[in-house]
């Protein structure tokens, strides 16, 4: 007898709006504070109020909550401390070569019973399903190869079924050789790089990082995947970790028993809230 499934419901850069125009009065011109980005400005937020990102005279401010790992107004980057040569800077600037780590997510907290699975309807035991993100080196102002050395993703749930105390879950890494992205990605154009098999416990809400190898050529794109097998006959209970606080691109899922043949842009496949995948990448420019 068939069961129905259903489908249940972690580098930016922040950009100061604005106009350039320059017109011929040059007092016009040096009004720090219009909200116009004049020539001898960095910035201009329109007030004259320091400690905001932009100084009362129109420069860049380090951001003080730099380090708090989240992205604040004035900062490029926030990996969560101020250690230098590790992609972004201990005044939160982005650093084109070292160690890095590449987001999409804004915030890495995890927000319970907020992701989104494809799962039996009358079990909650999660179906196959692949959680993924495409990583563009161009987005992180990366120009070089990148070294993959680690991936980290969220979980909101692991529980195993019956009297298990731990489930199967495979990190994956893949290139991506498509000319352009839709809401889907194209399976055909992704080739795997390298893969590790895991035993995750059952937890509550986390974050797990393994380490994972693979060379990205310079100018390449790459997806991450996080890949739990059918675990309706064993009872696994599995659910990523997501939250709403903002991403820079889509996440997507594959999920075939709820029709997901395609990893679809998450956007789409859940229209009702933001689901952003808490899932980075850490590795080295060569």
């Amino acid at each position: 007898m068939s069961t129905s499934s259903t489908i249940s419901i972690i580098v930016a850069t922040t950009t100061l709006t604005a106009c350039f125009g320059f017109g011929d009065d040059p007092a016009a011109q040096d009004a720090c504070g219009d909200g116009v980005i004049d020539r001898d400005e960095e910035c201009d937020d329109a007030n004259d109020v320091a400690g905001d990102g932009c100084s009362a005279t129109c420069t860049l401010e380090a951001a003080t909550d730099c380090g708090d790992g989240r992205l604040d107004l004035g900062e490029q980057c926030d990996d969560g401390n101020l250690l230098a040569d590790d992609g972004c800077s201990p005044t939160c600037r982005l650093e084109s070569s070292g160690r890095m780590t590449l987001r999409q997510s804004t915030s890495d907290v995890i927000v319970p019973g907020h992701s989104a699975a494809c799962r039996a309807q009358s079990t909650g035991a999660t179906h196959q399903n692949g959680w993924m993100r495409r990583f563009v080196l161009a987005d992180h102002g990366i120009t070089r190869a990148f070294a993959i050395e680690e991936v980290t993703f969220g979980i909101e749930e692991a529980e195993a079924g019956g009297v298990a105390v731990s489930q199967p879950v495979s990190v994956r890494i893949h290139d991506y050789r498509a000319a352009s992205v839709g809401d889907a990605l194209d399976p055909q154009a992704m080739s795997e790089r390298a893969s590790i098999n895991l035993m995750i416990a059952d937890t509550a809400p986390t974050l797990v990082t393994r380490a994972i190898a693979a060379d990205i050529a310079a100018g390449g794109t790459f997806v991450v995947e996080v890949f739990v097998p059918d675990g309706e006959t064993l009872g696994h209970k599995f659910r990523i970790g997501t939250n709403m606080d903002g991403e820079t691109r889509d996440g997507y899922l594959a999920a075939p028993k709820c029709g997901l043949d395609l990893p679809a842009a998450l956007s789409t496949v859940v229209t009702t809230r933001k689901i952003n995948l808490v899932m980075n990448v850490t590795g080295t420019v060569k």
